[in-house]
């Protein structure tokens, strides 16, 4: 996602929910000049931009039943990652990570919009499980965000062709994370058996899906070095 589209994705989200600069301004705990300077593309600080986009995921949250939190616990470890690590160093620019989010809810694929506004990514989406595949068959991504309980086609099945295919063509294999409301064992349990690699469970928690869109930019950076 490019710089100028970044503060115009806060005014659009903001304009979707309803709300008044100066109601925002009072849920992210800033001031209305900073909204002015958000939306403007004056003031760039990734920390008051990620307090907006909070406030304006909780927002979304009360009305789709779909909640953003960054403190509760998980209950799977996303495989094959580190610790986080900082980047930005000025040494090197992040690689922009090219992200399928495949999701039947418009809420929800709002959200991640909003949520990944800020993150090192290009980020395309699937209203199903067949048209996630189609578009991951088309083009190149390097995660994937499958909804579980979808129509036409649901993740599981969606997931189970994507790694087939990759077998198939001999492609390497894409990080796939299932975001599910369901979060027993067997349910985690069946996510793999599909072929994710790990899974999320609602609501979703922010700041380790950003930091996992960052490992993989640092990695892709490392990578064309």
């Amino acid at each position: 996602m490019s710089g100028a589209e970044k503060p115009n994705r806060v005014r659009q989200i903001r304009q979707k929910l309803m709300l008044s600069k100066a109601e925002l301004a009072r849920k992210a705990k800033v001031t209305v000049q900073t909204i002015d300077r958000i939306e403007s593309g004056k003031d760039c600080r990734t920390d008051t931009k990620r307090k907006i986009i909070l406030a304006l995921g909780y927002q979304l949250s009360d009305r789709s039943r779909v909640f953003i939190d960054e403190d509760r616990p998980q209950p799977g470890k996303i495989r094959h990652l580190h610790p986080p690590a900082k980047l930005g160093t000025g040494k090197e620019k992040a690689t922009p990570v090219r992200v399928l989010l495949v999701d039947d809810s418009e809420s929800n694929r709002v959200l991640f919009h909003a949520i990944l506004g800020e993150s090192p990514c290009h980020l395309d989406t699937a209203k199903n499980g067949k048209e996630g595949l189609e578009k991951f068959v088309a083009g190149k991504y390097d995660l994937v965000l499958m909804d579980i309980q979808m129509p036409v086609m649901d993740g599981y099945t969606a997931t189970s062709r994507i790694r087939q295919w990759e077998q198939e063509q001999g492609q390497k294999a894409a990080l796939i994370i299932a975001v599910t409301a369901n979060a027993g064992k067997n349910d985690r349990e069946k996510c793999l058996q599909a072929g994710c690699d790990d899974y999320m469970t609602k609501p979703v928690p922010q700041e380790k899906l950003l930091d996992i869109v960052d490992h993989l930019a640092e990695a892709r950076a490392h990578s064309v070095q």
